[in-house]
């Protein structure tokens, strides 16, 4: 058994792609809320909408059927001109990119539902008619990008025209490759609804609180410079990242962390060393989460001649049991090396009090223990076409430090209480931070 001094680490998932000013509720400042305020009204649905009321402390509410009679029927949204667009899109772009019969599945569903009023439909619509949303982020990100397309949950302007422009922007070849056309084609139904909605007086809100969101909230460097600090201000001996862009990456770095070269990238889970510590590092690869990049995994150095096994883990938001497993296989790689002290920074995305347990039951049949908080998200989406989480809030714990080393583990979480994302907390997770005081590990 070896003895080792007190430590601190941090583990945050960072939300490294941020660029819908009305996805979150949240105290983004003073006028940006009160612009806000009627936007949401028009726009989100009665669930979100009696959310947003009761954040806010309002004591009205809208009734479930109030989304039945909104907005414009579907065929006045998809309408001669709109066809007509489609049809020289589909012959434009051929058989290879735009099937011919996939016009005619889109038509068929403008023809069936044209009577049908469009708002409930985009709003609590199939979970495979929605696979474009992730998607078309995501090339964004990739590209190095903002994203600004004319939608309402954008950084880019938008007025009365954007609908039109929208649909232009969208059917590419380059979008046709990744997503099926109707996919592409709800898309722009959800985000044309969401426009029609506003009058030329909420386009202009809209327009400013875009403006000022993306010199805050919204700008990639202020919050890459904003979090950075936050993290490295206590100077942690690591620092454990999930969804890291490469912006926050760069300044984490500039702040005098080591950034162990072949760590997986496709993710942002990330491990940052605190020079004064650790002397070397070597990444250690093919794992099952490997391709992913979901895991990333370091057989450390200290100045002192002690070594540490050294993972940041990121589990599966639509699967509880697999940061379990992430767990468990890091558990085992420390005992086949010979019982090296080991540190797991994780979000295990437990998203309920019996996912919680049932991670923590998992720990202490492991011979773990993890640092427990009452919660290290606490948020509350309001306009998302993801509808199931739309007016749903999260307030749990899904962000662990977890260890090997026995005895008294002191953990916090950094920042301010009320939802986030906002101007003092932006990212939609807390950091934890967790000292290890004078612990042993077996």
């Amino acid at each position: 058994m070896s003895s080792l001094a007190s430590a601190l680490y941090t583990t945050l998932n960072i939300l490294g792609i941020f660029f819908n000013p009305f996805e979150f509720e949240g105290d983004y400042g003073e006028e940006v809320n009160a612009l806000r305020e009627p936007i949401f009204e028009r726009v989100l649905p009665a669930r979100a909408l009696n959310a947003h009321l009761e954040a806010n402390g309002v004591a009205r509410r809208f009734p479930a059927e109030y989304d039945q009679s909104r907005g414009v029927k579907v065929s006045e949204m998809a309408d001669k001109k709109i066809l007509k667009k489609l049809k020289k899109r589909q012959t434009e772009l051929g058989e290879k990119h735009f099937p011919y019969f996939s016009y005619l599945e889109i038509t068929s569903y403008i023809y069936s539902y044209g009577n049908e009023r469009l708002y409930p439909l985009v709003t609590d619509a199939p979970k495979d008619l929605r696979g474009f949303d992730k998607k078309i982020v995501a090339h964004y990100a990739a590209l190095g990008k903002e994203f600004d397309l004319p939608v309402l949950g954008s950084l880019g302007p938008i007025s009365k025209d954007s609908k039109e422009k929208l649909f232009d922007l969208l059917f590419t070849k380059e979008n046709l490759k990744t997503a099926h056309p109707a996919q592409i084609f709800f898309y722009w139904l959800y985000q044309a609804q969401m426009l029609d909605l506003l009058d030329d007086n909420l386009i202009s809100k809209a327009n400013r609180v875009k403006a000022i969101f993306k010199e805050s909230l919204g700008n990639s460097t202020w919050r890459s410079e904003k979090i950075a600090s936050d993290l490295t201000e206590r100077k942690p001996d690591a620092i454990f990242t999930q969804e890291c862009n490469l912006l926050t990456r760069q300044k984490l770095i500039a702040n005098g962390y080591l950034f162990p070269n072949n760590q997986p990238t496709q993710d942002g889970t990330y491990i940052f060393l605190n020079p004064d510590i650790w002397q070397s590092a070597k990444s250690i690869q093919n794992h099952p989460w490997s391709e992913k990049g979901t895991l990333s995994i370091l057989h450390a150095t200290r100045h002192d001649g002690t070594k540490a096994l050294l993972a940041a883990a990121h589990g599966n938001s639509k699967d509880p049991e697999d940061g379990r497993k992430q767990i468990a296989h890091l558990a085992k790689l420390a005992q086949e090396m010979g019982n090296i002290e080991l540190i797991i920074g994780i979000d295990a995305n437990t998203k309920t009090t019996e996912e919680k347990q049932t991670l923590l039951n998992l720990v202490k049949k492991l011979n773990l223990q993890a640092a427990t908080v009452p919660f290290t998200t606490n948020k509350l989406r309001l306009m998302t076409i993801q509808s199931e989480k739309a007016g749903i809030k999260d307030i749990s714990q899904k962000d662990f430090i977890i260890t090997n080393k026995k005895g008294k583990l002191v953990a916090e979480t950094s920042g301010e209480e009320g939802l986030i994302p906002n101007i003092n907390n932006p990212s939609d997770h807390l950091p934890l931070f967790v000292e290890l005081d004078h612990l042993s590990y077996i």
